[in-house]
């Protein structure tokens, strides 16, 4: 889906942003996000993709890690729900912390 057609849909519900970003838009964000990840211990590899643990304590359902970068390229971060193979995202902040989303 192009922005023009996200910007159809979304006039079409009365809804306007004053910014919009793409995939690539975060692109200078990632290496120095993967360094801090990792000067705090957070980032691990899991079967080739780097991954972090959002998993805590009183989570009422299992939670499984969120992909921060697969095996060969960058992706947006994306948070897999155990039997769902379709993504959904979980933010990056431009501070590079990550926001868990549904």
């Amino acid at each position: 889906m192009s922005v023009e057609d996200l910007k159809t849909n979304y006039r079409r519900l009365q809804v306007d942003f004053d910014l919009w970003y793409g995939e690539s838009d975060a692109e200078p964000y990632v290496e120095p996000l993967l360094a801090r990840l990792r000067e705090r211990n957070l980032l691990r590899e899991s079967e080739g993709a780097l991954v972090v643990d959002v998993e805590e304590e009183g989570d009422k359902a299992p939670m499984p890690p969120v992909i921060v970068k697969k095996k060969r390229q960058f992706q947006h971060i994306r948070h897999h729900r155990p039997g769902d193979h379709s993504a959904a995202g979980t933010r990056l902040c431009p501070g590079g912390d990550l926001v868990r989303g549904g």
